[in-house]
């Protein structure tokens, strides 16, 4: 597997991923849990935007992530995208982890 393979996985799989063990943490407040679990939802949704818009109309044989005009130019929105969905995983784990130890007292 090449490097620039790996470096795609890696990218579109690992934030997502961890967006989704956030949705399993347990919260005793039902509107809390409710909303953040849409906000994760929407931070999924948001970072796999460019990747999803991409696929299909990228050339069989080319990759996806690297190529600098077309369909592949799509993915230097991740240059914005990243940043922001990553500041949101943050912020959302913080809140689910507070709301953690707030329903273990």
């Amino acid at each position: 597997m090449s490097t620039a393979t790996t470096l795609e996985i890696a990218l579109i799989i690992v934030l997502p991923l961890c967006n989704l063990m956030f949705l399993f943490i347990k919260d005793s407040n039902k509107k809390r849990r409710y909303v953040t679990n849409i906000l994760i939802c929407l931070n999924i949704l948001l970072y796999l935007a460019p990747y999803l818009s991409g696929i299909p109309n990228t050339p069989s044989g080319k990759s996806v992530l690297w190529e600098g005009q077309g369909d592949g130019g799509v993915f230097m929105y991740y240059f914005l995208i990243f940043p922001l969905c990553l500041v949101t995983t943050i912020i959302l784990a913080v809140l689910r982890f507070k709301a953690r130890k707030e329903a273990k007292k």
